[in-house]
């Protein structure tokens, strides 16, 4: 998972460097997201966000493939973020709600840093929550964040986990996603992976029954039932171009990385 995608100029939170900092918090802009047409999500938010958005893995083969809810067809454009900064869709994804605080590794240690983007427009030192008191210390605000940018990290673990276990039981299949016009294929959303339900149907009683217990059976159907969104949201974005509505392809794909 990129842990940076939004930030531009990441830098250590500090209290002499940004003693009168403050961050507005309402109506927040959220033009930082709108150039990604996927954002990573937690096995936490499958049931809330598979309401809103196609939930996908996305990752190379090797790898241990990360979820997220996609957002656009192009690469650099998330329709559910306007012209104005405003959020579209009903559920904003955590990965995007942390913003402009993020958690990340720290040279030669294992500890962790609070950064800020402190290029995000929403920092002021006039208006807003105050990031740190008159004392240097952190606000109630600044520990609402860290305790939210830390919940954050552990769900980060237990995802890892749950896709890990998607990949021992090899549920994983590789799919992509096309807009056709004309007969000519306009798009091709690629460089993803679905649950394979016929592949799940053929799991063991006792397999299933340690991926309900663990809670996964259910994030498992969440993001199945969650691919409908790829027809529903795009139809609207395809009709604006005098396209026709989006397509899957023969073999059921849905969902998107990478276009072509």
């Amino acid at each position: 998972m990129n842990q940076l995608l939004f930030y531009q100029k990441p830098e250590p939170l500090n209290a002499a460097r940004h003693r009168d900092l403050r961050l507005t918090a309402e109506n927040p802009n959220f033009s930082f997201a709108a150039s990604t047409n996927s954002i990573p999500l937690m096995a936490v938010e499958f049931p809330r966000a598979a309401l809103d958005f196609p939930i996908v893995f996305a990752g190379a083969p090797e790898s241990i493939q990360s979820p997220a809810v996609i957002v656009g067809l192009k690469n650099t454009e998330n329709i559910f973020v306007d012209a104005d900064g405003r959020w579209l869709a009903s559920y904003i994804p955590a990965f995007v709600r942390r913003y402009p605080f993020v958690l990340a590794e720290q040279p030669n240690s294992k500890e962790l840093a609070v950064m800020i983007d402190v290029a995000y427009s929403g920092f002021s030192t006039e208006h807003g929550q105050r990031i740190f008191t008159e004392k240097d210390e952190p606000s109630d605000f600044l520990r609402t964040a860290i305790n939210f940018l830390r919940d954050f990290h552990d769900q980060s673990q237990r995802t890892r986990e749950f896709v890990q276990e998607l990949k021992n039981l090899d549920l994983l299949v590789p799919r992509q996603f096309q807009i056709a016009q004309q007969g000519k294929t306009v798009f091709t959303l690629r460089d993803f992976y679905v649950v394979d339900e016929s592949l799940l149907g053929k799991l063991s009683d006792m397999q299933l029954i340690s991926l309900g217990r663990r809670g996964y059976l259910m994030l498992i159907y969440a993001h199945l039932f969650s691919l409908a969104n790829m027809q529903k949201n795009f139809a609207k974005w395809a009709e604006s171009l005098k396209t026709p509505a989006p397509q899957s392809p023969a073999d059921g794909g849905n969902g998107a990385a990478k276009s072509t």
